[in-house]
């Protein structure tokens, strides 16, 4: 299998996250009104949906060695959050679900990527961007930084 693993980690990472405790509204789920994979929204629209989920896949490096295989790869995912409440109790409170929703599937193994087996994906940091113009509408960001480990199946 000598294909990139980007479009169906992305697929994975997408069912894993767009679920009821990450986008229903308080008090069922965290209160992000959506899961996308870009960010970009239309200076015209009148109804921007805040607070938003975006994800992204960053990179995409061979972790393994010589030889033939099998394929170790190694995916940054960063997952974005955006929201135009005050203060940053309410991004927080949806990387901190981002974060356990990640780390669930990554214990049950239900990042189901075909043809791939998903052995680690560790947290590595959670950075925080209070202040920024996102189509000139101010909002607070908090950056989720987690890799993916996949092996190819045998």
């Amino acid at each position: 299998m000598a294909d990139s693993a980007l479009a169906i980690v992305a697929d994975a990472v997408f069912k894993v996250l767009n679920v009821p405790s990450l986008t229903a509204p308080p008090p069922i789920g965290a209160g992000a009104k959506r899961v996308v994979d870009q960010p970009v929204l239309s200076p015209v629209d009148d109804d921007i949906p805040f607070p938003f989920v975006w994800y992204e896949l960053a990179a995409e490096r061979m972790a393994g060695g010589l030889g033939p295989g099998p394929w170790l790869l190694e995916i940054d995912l960063r997952v974005h959050v955006f929201s135009t409440a005050p203060g940053m109790q309410e991004a927080q409170a949806i990387v901190q679900e981002v974060i356990r929703l990640l780390r669930q599937a990554e214990k049950a193994g239900a990042l189901p990527v075909a043809g791939w087996l998903s052995a680690y994906a560790p947290h590595d940091a959670t950075i925080t961007l209070p202040y920024e113009l996102l189509n000139n509408v101010p909002v607070r960001e908090l950056v989720a930084e987690s890799r993916i480990y996949l092996q190819e199946a045998a």
